[in-house]
């Protein structure tokens, strides 16, 4: 509830807000001589902002700003009430119409294989708000080939009788020119899937084509912002052949998902020391979503604490290591298809991190992103590295970090990996 939010940043004392919509002649009222005054400055303001700002986010640091502005304790008192009428009227914001607040436009998510596992446990996600926002009102398109265009429209069904408030229309079509119109952020879910015994290097080609067309059809129908999180694998050279044929489009827009594995190291630490995963920080894949991938602990903290002072060098090498590696092709043993409901929560993340920012400030992901030469990758592939997200769409790959030879060889075999699938494509690359 606004209630609670406002209350926690009003009670912020080390919130600093230094720009308001809030007038000079407005902020002077509040130190007038005569408290009638300076309170009905704070019902205008308040007033303003419910009528002026576009979501809640916003409207809690304006509420924040006025508590840094307040010096007077009984004023301070009267503007904690208002901030909890305030709260009674926007309980829901986001989640219901609330007239008097400004609404943000509607943006157009793509999403290809709408059909398929990962996408049903996805697509309502996505719906509900949990990637682009509560306040984020979405358009769903939804993609996949002709033959699957049942299934889709009964996945279209199941997201009307959810009446999701943030969703404000479906688009169902195997058509890439009509589902990629104008949209601002995608994610390629479709491709082969890998099946049992199945080495991911034997998806390459099948899947090489696929990801051409869809680069260009892209380039030519999205807009120039949007964003593209290539899920289907191998997804580190599909985001390459997508890319490469996506004029008009900044290859930093794409993304390959290795927050999956990125996540299952933090499960696997979670596991061994006993602890809950918000207390772990700083872990990081390298290389490709594959057997190959690095998942390195060097500077890993639970609790500010280096992990590696609190397990031993042949648990990582020999059991941590190989698990995570392994683990797609060990939930593919056990269910005899690939993991569905745990890709689908890891491509929610990525994406709401990379639009939003991370929930915790500096706090790191795993993306597989083009390289810039960091850490002697040299350009060409899109790679996994430890990166930063502040929100807008925007990465910051993790600068300076210590690594040491076993790492080095780690990196530099995955790295080698994806130079073979790259030579193995080069003819679909722009």
């Amino acid at each position: 509830m606004l209630s609670k939010t406002c209350t926690r940043l009003l009670k912020t004392s080390n919130q600093k807000f230094t720009t308001s919509l809030l007038n000079t002649a407005t902020q002077k009222r509040f130190y007038a001589d005569d408290v009638d005054g300076r309170q009905s400055a704070l019902e205008e303001s308040i007033a303003s902002i419910l009528t002026k700002q576009a979501n809640e986010y916003e409207v809690t640091k304006e509420l924040a700003f006025l508590s840094s502005t307040i010096k007077n304790e009984e004023d301070f008192s009267y503007l904690m009430r208002l901030a909890s009428k305030v709260g009674s009227k926007l309980a829901y914001s986001g989640v219901q119409d609330v007239g008097y607040m400004a609404k943000k436009p509607v943006v157009r998510v793509a999403v290809t294989g709408a059909a398929g596992q990962i996408a049903y446990s996805l697509i309502p996600r996505i719906a509900s708000g949990e990637m682009l926002g509560k306040d984020q009102p979405v358009h769903l398109v939804l993609i996949d080939i002709p033959d699957s265009m049942k299934l889709v429209e009964g996945v279209q069904m199941e997201l009307q009788d959810c009446a999701f408030p943030l969703l404000r229309g479906i688009t169902v079509t195997s058509d890439l020119a009509e589902g990629f119109k104008d949209v601002e952020y995608t994610l390629l879910v479709g491709a082969k899937p890998r099946s049992k015994g199945m080495e991911r290097k034997d998806l390459l080609l099948e899947n090489a084509k696929i990801f051409q067309t869809q680069g260009k059809a892209l380039g030519k129908h999205a807009k120039s912002n949007n964003l593209t999180l290539v899920v289907g694998n191998p997804a580190n050279t599909n985001a390459l052949i997508a890319a490469s044929n996506a004029s008009n489009i900044d290859p930093k827009q794409f993304s390959a998902m290795t927050r999956l594995d990125h996540d299952r190291a933090l499960a696997q630490v979670a596991l061994k020391l006993n602890v809950p995963v918000r207390s772990l920080s700083k872990f990081a894949i390298w290389g490709n979503h594959s057997a190959t991938q690095y998942p390195d602990l060097s500077n890993a903290l639970v609790d500010n604490v280096p992990v590696l002072s609190k397990v031993d060098k042949t648990w990582v090498e020999k059991e941590f290591i190989p698990t995570v590696q392994q683990r797609g092709a060990a939930i593919i043993n056990v269910r005899g298809s690939s993991s569905a409901a745990s890709a689908a929560d890891a491509a929610i993340k990525h994406m709401r991190d990379w639009a939003l920012g991370t929930p915790v400030p500096g706090e790191w992901v795993s993306m597989a992103v083009p390289s810039d030469g960091s850490y002697g990758i040299k350009p060409g592939v899109y790679t996994s590295y430890p990166v930063i997200c502040p929100g807008g769409g925007k990465y910051e790959i993790v600068k300076d970090l210590k690594i040491d030879q076993f790492s080095q060889d780690r990196i530099t075999a995955s790295v080698k990996e994806l130079l073979e699938e790259k030579s193995g494509v080069q003819a679909l690359l722009k």
